[in-house]
């Protein structure tokens, strides 16, 4: 019988071919493997935000109480005097209401990226049933 011999000048192809074959299972767990980090990122990410968030709503709920507080005291002027008494109190109220609105602009775009976050991890979970 003879023997099989593999031509030299197709030996790179041969190792080519059979580090394509080898290389194919690598790959195709590379994605998932990204998929699963990118999860996992994301996911570390919606906690610190859960974290930062809930800091945020409680400055935000002391804020709401005092210009409830705020509003619920009014302002008293005596009579036969101008509303220009009334100045510290409408200061008050401005700055309050400015204090809310900086927490709400640190407030919404957290939640914004929570969405987004949680929308993403889902999808890498569908991709990652879908491609088993």
């Amino acid at each position: 019988m003879a023997e099989k011999v593999i031509h030299p000048g197709r030996l790179p192809l041969l190792i080519v071919f059979v580090l394509c074959v080898v290389s194919v299972p690598v790959h195709s767990q590379d994605w998932k493997d990204e998929l699963r980090a990118e999860q996992s990122r994301n996911a570390a990410r919606i906690v610190e935000i859960d974290r930062e968030g809930l800091a945020l709503d409680a400055q935000l709920k002391q804020v709401k109480s005092e210009i409830i507080a705020h509003n619920e005291r009014g302002c008293t002027y005596r009579k036969h005097h101008e509303k220009q008494d009334c100045g510290a109190w409408e200061e008050e109220g401005r700055s309050l209401g400015g204090q809310q609105e900086a927490i709400l602009a640190k407030l919404n775009p957290l939640a914004k990226e929570y969405d987004r976050l949680i929308v993403r991890n889902l999808e890498i979970a569908q991709k990652l049933l879908e491609k088993r």
